[in-house]
């Protein structure tokens, strides 16, 4: 498994009640999802709040949280992350935080 399955089976496993959902970005990159450089990206929701998470293979994790509050015509992907974490470990102890204080 790589660095992403990992962190989507611990956050299942902490959070069984979490939609935690691994795609690719769109259908255009689709074809290039399994290419192993290629960013993975995946959504752990929890009733409104939601946790986008985006993993490129040796840089590590980039998170943007949304509560539900913003307007919903806003892009996720693609604006940039809200933050960046070097390892499994630290991404989970985040994400966990997230959808166990909001």
């Amino acid at each position: 498994m790589n660095d992403m399955q990992v962190l989507k089976a611990r956050i299942a496993e902490r959070f069984p009640m979490a939609r935690v959902e691994v795609r690719p970005r769109n259908e255009e990159e689709h074809a290039r999802f399994t290419d192993p450089q290629h960013p993975w990206f995946m959504t752990a929701q929890q009733g409104t709040l939601e946790v986008y998470i985006e993993w490129k293979p040796g840089k590590g994790f980039g998170l943007s949280i949304s509560d539900g509050s913003n307007d919903p015509d806003q892009e996720v992907f693609g604006s940039g992350v809200q933050e960046i974490y070097h390892d499994v470990s630290s991404t989970l102890y985040r994400v966990a935080d997230a959808l166990t204080t909001r």
